[in-house]
């Protein structure tokens, strides 16, 4: 699979605008557009396609040099984003789960908040088990009493 896409926004085919619309979600990589059209309307149609980079033509190799590692920063910084989005809404989720479990457990003993959350990381400790996946066992447990 190639590194970065550099393509002109008139292809025979499709134009590049649709190719970059179908290779960056299915590919997940930069595409970087290559024309000589300035208008804004192309422009605008390449940032909404997910285009990373714009470069007219004609184009000096110092142009494309910057163009693609000023695009393929960018798409870095994308990664690292998704990367961070992910983890944040993985985090959240565990700790829905957590406060769920916590409150089970106090309706169930009949303990305080944290009391309840101490004994869910004390469960966590002894098991070598997250406590999210403490938590999980706590609400599936609750689902069968």
């Amino acid at each position: 699979k190639p590194d970065i896409v550099l393509m002109d926004i008139q292809m025979p085919v499709m134009n590049g605008m649709q190719a970059a619309q179908i290779i960056f979600p299915e590919l997940d990589i930069p595409v970087v557009m290559l024309t000589a059209y300035s208008d804004d309307t192309y422009l605008q149609n390449c940032v909404a396609a997910g285009v990373f980079g714009f470069l007219l033509k004609p184009a000096s190799s110092e142009q494309l040099s910057a163009g693609i590692t000023v695009a393929w920063e960018r798409f870095l910084d994308h990664v690292e984003q998704r990367s961070q989005i992910v983890d944040l809404k993985q985090r959240l989720d565990d700790r829905r789960l957590i406060e769920q479990a916590k409150w089970i457990i106090v309706k169930r003993k009949e303990i305080s908040e944290p009391d309840a959350m101490k004994l869910l990381q004390k469960q966590s400790r002894s098991s070598r088990k997250t406590i999210a996946a403490v938590a999980r066992a706590v609400i599936d447990s609750d689902g069968l009493l």
